[in-house]
């Protein structure tokens, strides 16, 4: 279940992405406002977006990638309990670029929200 955002959110997150959305979403036959959902729901509207990857996209992205580790538990005890999760986290300079990439993707068929 996704957080819901208050107004301020709302409005911020719509300011931040809207504007890239209506200009790029378009030139690839994508809905803007279904551009924007995704967003929302991949980075709760825009609170873990690192790097303007408001899709939480694995990969590379126009500035290259940054790995995300996590440490999850494994269940047993024999190896500490816990195991290193990495993941090649795609890098954008603006939001504008995440969109076009986003848009790019969806096109393709290819894992565009994460």
């Amino acid at each position: 279940m996704m957080a819901r955002a208050d107004a301020q959110q709302l409005a911020e997150f719509e300011r931040k992405l809207g504007a890239a959305a209506k200009q790029v979403c378009p030139l690839y036959g994508v809905d803007p406002q279904e551009c924007i959902d995704d967003a929302a729901k991949a980075t709760v509207f825009g609170k873990f977006a690192l790097h303007n990857n408001y899709f939480n996209m694995d990969g590379d992205g126009d500035l290259g990638h940054n790995f995300l580790m996590r440490s999850m538990p494994t269940g047993k005890v024999a190896n500490g309990g816990y195991t290193v999760n990495m993941r090649k986290l795609a890098k954008f300079s603006s939001p504008t670029a995440a969109v076009k990439e986003y848009c790019i993707r969806r096109q393709r068929g290819q894992n565009y929200v994460g």
